[in-house]
């Protein structure tokens, strides 16, 4: 979806198949540019064409895990093909998100925003309580911050 001239993905849950841990978890999230420059929209848009609600219509959902379970399967695959695997770190599919938060601290993102990209809960009451969710276009210079090739 376009919310102000900025591609966003709305992280929601609408279907009983869908699941968020927490309130906060529903979020406007912009698109890198990098992933709109690779074709990313056009790809959605290619998908919806075909009937599908999904952005990836091939993901199965699993009872327990939901629709994280085959990415998270094929990540270890290829981890282990790729010979990545550091069992001091015990990195897996979900250490994305761990490793996206230190890669924004580092740049000096504040708490509040790198929380806002995430769906993190903010912790004090006036941004937790009352203050309403990141606007996309704040939260856009947050995500072109990201080094893809960092990853």
């Amino acid at each position: 979806m376009i919310i102000d001239g900025i591609a966003c993905i709305h992280i929601r849950a609408t279907r009983p198949d869908q699941k968020l841990k927490t309130a906060p978890f529903e979020r406007l999230v912009p698109i890198h540019s990098k992933l709109l420059t690779f074709g990313f929209l056009g790809y959605v848009t290619k998908v919806k064409e075909a009937g599908n609600e999904r952005v990836f219509p091939g993901l199965t959902c699993h009872k327990k895990h939901g629709y994280s379970a085959a990415p998270s399967k094929w990540f270890t695959r290829v981890r282990e093909q790729l010979a990545f695997r550091d069992k001091a770190a015990k990195k897996d599919f979900h250490s994305f998100r761990h490793t996206l938060t230190d890669h924004l601290k580092q740049k000096g993102v504040s708490e509040s925003l790198v929380g806002g990209s995430l769906g993190y809960q903010s912790v004090g009451i006036k941004f937790g309580r009352y203050g309403k969710d990141f606007r996309p276009d704040v939260l856009a210079s947050v995500i072109e911050l990201v080094a893809l090739e960092s990853f």
